[in-house]
């Protein structure tokens, strides 16, 4: 099987993550003792809806398999992987967390973030939020700078953090739209824009041979690559591209329906 062979290759430490899943656990339980309550009639704290709770620990599993597991070490070896990666941390775990966090915990999280009290006063840092981060995903993604960033530890650690940030502005923006009116043309305006903003990238990707994407990565950037994708899988950066705009969609598709709920 598959699993085997990568801890043949990797060790079951690289494959398990284990160090991750201790920190989901301790995050849920936290988030079970006293994260999933929020202000009710009288000053009483009460618990939110289910929905929303499930919502929660949902992120938590997208944020083990996008910092950590089998696909962390499928994206040493293929970029498509990578984007998968990328997929889960920006376009599902954020939103996720945002749609199972109470508004208290979001407003105390987003004041620490730079810019992040303006989100609560103007929309259009949301808007400046989104193109900061579809731009940061397109130039991540381009060949010849995802080569360069393997090489350069603290610059794509900077680049992550920039994603991480304007990521989270931009979703938590999405959620608080129906706070300056015009709802439905609100969130439908960050699809679009999202839409336009990765299209270019998805066809750079699509017209990029499998050897583009040639070295693996490798985060700290010291592991001796495995050579050969000795386990039969191709980096074909098109099926990234495509995956990368179907996610996007899909992500704010879901969230849409899900603020009507929430």
């Amino acid at each position: 099987m598959l699993v085997f062979l990568l801890v043949e290759l990797y060790g079951w430490h690289a494959v398990l993550t284990p160090e991750l899943l201790v920190v989901a656990a301790g995050i849920a339980l936290l988030y079970a003792k006293a994260g999933n309550i929020q202000p009710g009639r009288e000053g009483v704290f009460v618990a939110i809806p289910w929905n929303r709770q499930a919502l929660f620990y949902a992120g938590l599993v997208c944020f083990y398999f996008g910092y950590g597991g089998f696909l962390s070490v499928l994206a040493k070896e293929s970029i498509d992987f990578y984007v998968l990666q990328l997929c889960i941390r920006y376009l599902c775990m954020i939103p996720l967390f945002l749609a199972g966090l109470p508004v208290w915990i979001r407003n105390a999280l987003l004041s620490r973030l730079p810019g992040g009290c303006r989100v609560l006063r103007n929309d259009r840092y949301g808007l400046f939020a989104e193109l900061v981060f579809f731009l940061l995903l397109s130039v991540l993604l381009l060949p010849i700078v995802f080569n360069v960033l393997l090489k350069i530890v603290i610059l794509r650690f900077m680049v992550h953090i920039g994603l991480l940030a304007s990521a989270w502005l931009m979703w938590e923006y999405f959620f608080r739209a129906e706070r300056f009116g015009r709802l439905w043309n609100n969130r439908k305006k960050l699809l679009v824009l999202g839409s336009i903003l990765l299209f270019p990238i998805c066809m750079v990707m699509a017209g990029s041979s499998a050897v583009a994407y040639s070295h693996p990565q490798f985060i700290l950037c010291i592991s001796k690559p495995v050579g050969a994708i000795q386990y039969g899988i191709v980096s074909k950066s098109a099926s990234g591209g495509v995956l990368l705009m179907v996610a996007q969609q899909l992500s704010f598709n879901l969230a849409i329906r899900v603020t009507r709920s929430v």
